[in-house]
């Protein structure tokens, strides 16, 4: 595994995370390299982005408002958001590292005030932090972590249950980069590759195409959860992590710190591996657990994903986008999220105000269970606003019952999250202080739009798809509460609440924008009329004739409805010629039966592509630098393309050339009747070769254009 020094201490980061005096409460950290980064000499961009979001305790009044930078001394306690900070290093014998690099976390409030302050005792703050570090060409990994010492005194505790799995065999000892009081917060590890050749002289690792991880995976969840005290009734929660370089993931460690001491939860699908889009269907990612607090204001939550790359990412056949992956190696990130769960403030939940609960339908009265499903796919139409409506309904109900009284039941946003939307028809909030909940009487449904367009929160009719082509293949995350509040009947506009609000545990949603697929049009032959030799229809596949001694062209034609989309068609021969010539096989060639040669006397089909993309002869599809050998390749979402292989805009058409001939064996073969006697009339029979299929397909070019996977996640 990369390095050989300094990571173990980094992962000892989170057991007084909320434990402590309580200054910071969470953070989470992700970053995506450039575009550019393995380029040539000339081209080559060295830089990463780094992405800190973290949640604090207030002071007072924190006027700083979303989108504006944040003055620590107005918004947190002590005046000190701590410091982003990075260091490189070079993976050698004895690891070289460069000195610590820090910056300090002006933060971006990203969070609008309100329901902290209504569930808790005091309020709480949350800000990101985006700072570019530029990597020396000499080194190939990086990591970055969130500093903070508290000026007061505390320190964090340091202790073996915040401790990484991922990052063994790393020693501190050797490394002398940290100082006592460091405190290492959400460590992050960045596998790069080298741009400067090799101390002997071998080529730099950038020039070999060895980079695969350009884009970190993203855990999201509340950085800040109020954990009611009646768990019985509410539904699932889960983590929602996106890899937009699409590879499989893990959740290496997830931990809980209560009452002075870490544990862990197999429910929590610890070690199991998944990703963002689950090749076997709809899903929810890993479950995030929690249990009672007992004696303790804080628990914490410390959780660990790292990613797993992919040996193939483009399709060497035409069943699938990729294949196997790697083995956990030196090419994997890892990234952590820290959360702190509190206890909501005296007064806002109990046995007469019990915590209200997602349910499936408008009117349900059972939580949410484990089939419901939070993550989905929305597709991009153009022409907003546009069809399929990919409007996510959000349900809640209070099973609260108390003689005497009436509840009143909010869906509001999770702390960290943009608020909902007004245009979710309750007028029933016009008049709160914080238009982003949609509060009724018992039970409430309103409506999320993911990413609403500017402009559109006050016009419901514009509800539909509020993205742009833009956002293919990118995550949409966000999170949701629901709260209760008793009231004494009768029902008054003067009467305020007697307890509440008391809230649920999060409900989180991720949305992934989606482009078109191409398609197949005409005269591409489409008919349905195929069948096996059991005379049953085979779908998706059409019969075409091929007459002897007349030329067929079999036209292909490819449209992609997306705007500004390469399309590539390419037809093969999906057995390869197996005991048989490859159907593209030519005698010119000096081509070979593949496999046993048991065809009899039958030559090469000679089958020609003419058209788009028509030099593209194999499914094989990345350039390989010299030097670099496809089993040993390091695919990556920027890899290169052959030279051979080419996209057109609007459109694709490809043809297929061939005839059936006498003398060429292509598929017929005149076999003459074996020494016939003078009295026998002499005859010949034509042998014909088993029908033979070839497939095409047809490609967009959305990967290179948008620069991430926008494609399926297929594994195996």
């Amino acid at each position: 595994m990369r390095g050989a020094s300094g990571l173990l201490l980094l992962a000892v980061l989170l057991a007084g995370v909320g434990v402590g005096d309580g200054k910071i409460l969470g953070a989470r950290m992700s970053w995506e390299l450039n575009p550019l980064f393995e380029g040539d000499d000339v081209t080559s961009v060295r830089k990463v982005t780094l992405k800190l979001t973290s949640a604090w305790e207030t002071v007072g009044v924190c006027t700083a408002v979303v989108g504006q930078a944040v003055s620590g001394a107005g918004c947190v306690v002590e005046s000190n958001f701590g410091q982003l900070c990075w260091y490189a290093c070079r993976d050698v014998t004895n690891m070289a590292c460069d000195p610590i690099q820090c910056v300090d976390n002006a933060l971006v409030r990203d969070q609008p005030p309100g329901l902290d302050s209504e569930i808790f005792s005091q309020p709480y703050f949350q800000g990101t932090l985006t700072q570019e570090v530029t990597v020396p060409e000499n080194k190939d990994m990086v990591v970055a972590f969130l500093k903070w010492a508290d000026p007061s005194g505390g320190t964090f505790e340091m202790t073996s249950g915040g401790r990484s799995d991922y990052w063994v065999g790393f020693d501190p000892a050797n490394s002398a980069l940290f100082a006592p009081d460091m405190n290492p917060i959400v460590p992050t590890f960045i596998p790069l590759c080298t741009g400067a050749p090799e101390t002997d002289g071998s080529v730099a690792t950038c020039r070999l195409g060895q980079l695969e991880n350009y884009y970190s995976p993203v855990p999201v969840y509340p950085l800040i959860v109020a954990s009611p005290p009646d768990l019985s009734m509410q539904a699932p929660s889960y983590l929602k992590v996106s890899d937009l370089d699409g590879h499989q993931l893990k959740v290496e460690k997830a931990q809980s710190y209560v009452s002075g001491a870490w544990s862990s939860d197999p429910r929590e699908n610890q070690g199991d591996l998944f990703h963002d889009v689950d090749p076997a269907g709809p899903s929810n990612g890993p479950q995030v657990l929690y249990s009672s607090i007992v004696g303790s204001r804080y628990t914490a939550k410390w959780i660990e994903v790292v990613d797993r790359t992919y040996d193939r990412l483009e399709p060497t056949d035409l069943q699938s986008s990729y294949k196997i992956f790697s083995r956990y190696s030196d090419t994997q990130a890892s990234v952590q999220l820290a959360l702190s769960v509190l206890d909501p403030s005296a007064g806002r939940c109990s046995a007469t105000n019990p915590p209200p609960f997602f349910t499936a339908a408008a009117g349900g009265t059972a939580p949410l269970g484990a089939s419901h499903v939070t993550e989905m796919e929305c597709e991009w139409v153009a022409g907003f606003p546009g069809a399929p409506n990919c409007a996510i309904p959000l349900h809640a109900h209070t099973p609260g019952t108390a003689a005497g009284s009436y509840y009143m039941v909010r869906v509001r946003s999770a702390f960290g999250f943009p608020a909902l939307d007004t245009a979710c028809g309750d007028t029933q909030c016009e008049g709160d202080s914080r238009p982003c909940c949609c509060r009724s009487q018992g039970g409430k449904t309103c409506e999320y739009v993911p990413k609403l367009g500017e402009g559109a929160a006050s016009n419901p009719a514009l509800l539909g798809n509020p993205w742009t082509q833009d956002d293919i293949g990118k995550f949409f995350v966000s999170c949701f509460v629901a709260t209760a509040e008793r009231y004494n009947l009768p029902v008054l506009a003067s009467n305020g609440a007697q307890e509440g609000p008391c809230p649920s545990l999060p409900m989180c949603v991720k949305v992934r924008i989606t482009g078109r697929k191409p398609r197949f049009v005409a005269p591409t032959p489409l008919a349905p009329n195929s069948r096996d030799s059991a005379g049953a229809d085979v779908p998706g596949r059409t019969d075409v004739g091929a007459c002897l001694g007349y030329p067929l062209q079999l036209t292909l034609k490819a449209e992609d409805p997306d705007a500004g989309d390469g399309v590539r068609i390419f037809v093969t021969d999906p057995v390869g010629g197996t005991g048989n010539f490859d159907f593209f096989a030519s005698q010119l060639t000096g081509a070979q039966a593949n496999g046993t040669f048991d065809c009899g006397t039958f030559g090469p089909y000679g089958a020609v592509r003419t058209g788009d993309n028509a030099n593209q002869t194999s499914a094989s599809l990345l350039d390989f630098p010299p030097g670099l050998q496809p089993t040993i390749s390091a695919d990556s979402v920027m890899a290169k393309l052959k030279p051979t292989v080419s996209f057109s805009s609007g459109g694709a058409g490809q043809g297929v050339a061939y005839t059936l001939r006498l003398g060429a064996d292509n598929g017929v073969v005149n076999r003459p009747q074996p020494n016939p006697s003078l009295a026998d009339q002499n005859y010949r029979q034509l042998v014909l070769n088993v029908d033979q299929v070839v497939c095409g397909a047809a490609f967009d070019d959305s990967r290179t254009r948008y620069k991430r996977w926008v494609g399926e996640r297929v594994d195996g």
